[in-house]
């Protein structure tokens, strides 16, 4: 119905319910929408939490020392008393008996053991003598070895002396070393003398029939002949 101020009466309560619905029916649509269309942000990461593992090692169990072993206790060793002495019987006093002598009985007569002797002892020959050995000498050679000349030097200035030398004679008679045993005093003495004895022949020395090596002392004499 319309009143004389131009309102109708009766149509606001289906304004108000018509609207409701309207918007109800939004509601509903948005809902609807949301639902089909998630959202497209990137969710929002949460932090991983560090969780720190601390492992403990069991403590060594404590060791026991073990008890010392207990101390033997020894009961005290008895007083041992001293012994009584025994009383010894009194020796009793025997008459001494004279012996009676006896006839000595005949010695019979046992034959006595032959001893023997012969000798058991291995028989060893006596030791070879071995043969002496002939030194060397200059028996044989001495024509055949020139006398040793004086230096002149030694004559002007009256030089003289005697010189033993050490020949060593090899087993053909040549000599091998020869050296000053005693010097004369003046070295060109002895030079000459060295010089010369290395030009000799000597017999060489002797084992038996076998000649062998050895060493002969041999003198020279450097005096002036006036």
């Amino acid at each position: 119905m319309r009143t004389t101020s131009g309102e109708y009466q009766g149509s606001s309560p289906i304004i108000g319910y018509s609207l409701l619905a309207a918007i109800s029916v939004l509601l509903h649509l948005c809902m609807w929408l949301w639902f089909q269309h998630p959202s497209t942000s990137a969710p929002t990461l949460i932090p991983p939490k560090l969780v720190t593992l601390t492992f403990v090692t069991p403590s060594a169990p404590p060791v026991v020392q073990p008890l010392p072993p207990p101390i033997p206790v020894t009961a005290p060793k008895p007083i041992a008393k001293p012994a009584k002495p025994v009383p010894q019987p009194k020796p009793r006093l025997i008459p001494k008996r004279e012996p009676i002598p006896l006839e000595p009985a005949p010695a019979a007569s046992t034959p006595e053991p032959a001893v023997s002797t012969v000798n058991t002892s291995p028989v060893t020959a006596p030791p070879v003598p071995e043969p002496e050995i002939i030194p060397a000498n200059t028996k044989a050679t001495a024509r055949r070895n020139p006398k040793p000349d004086y230096p002149a030097v030694a004559k002007r200035r009256d030089w003289e002396g005697k010189v033993i030398l050490a020949i060593e004679v090899l087993t053909d008679g040549t000599p091998g070393k020869i050296s000053v045993a005693e010097p004369s005093g003046h070295e060109i003495l002895d030079k000459a003398a060295l010089e010369t004895v290395k030009r000799w022949l000597f017999e060489p020395a002797r084992r038996g029939d076998t000649a062998v090596v050895s060493t002969l002392r041999y003198s020279i004499v450097f005096k002036i002949e006036q």
